[in-house]
């Protein structure tokens, strides 16, 4: 079993990048990771989780967010624990 990858992403607010994001996820057949979402003023930060995709799978799935409209930069912090 692959260990769980976190990504963390700064955009700009947008509530339909959400669903793109999650969107580009489900082409992997993955249902909606662990998400945090916070926002400031105009500015958003996504940290997802992801489990269930290989590393090479894990950093396509990083530069299609890379691609979406709104989207600064998107950073992977390499595995995370198992929760307990």
């Amino acid at each position: 079993m692959t260990p769980p990858v976190r990504l963390t992403l700064t955009a700009q607010s947008s509530a339909g990048l959400l669903c793109r994001l999650i969107g580009l996820l489900a082409q992997h057949d993955l249902a909606a990771p662990d998400l945090k979402v916070t926002t400031r003023g105009t500015e958003m930060r996504v940290e997802m989780v992801l489990r269930g995709l290989s590393p090479q799978s894990a950093r396509i799935a990083a530069e299609k967010m890379r691609g979406c409209i709104g989207v600064v930069s998107v950073s992977e912090t390499g595995s995370v624990p198992a929760p307990a």
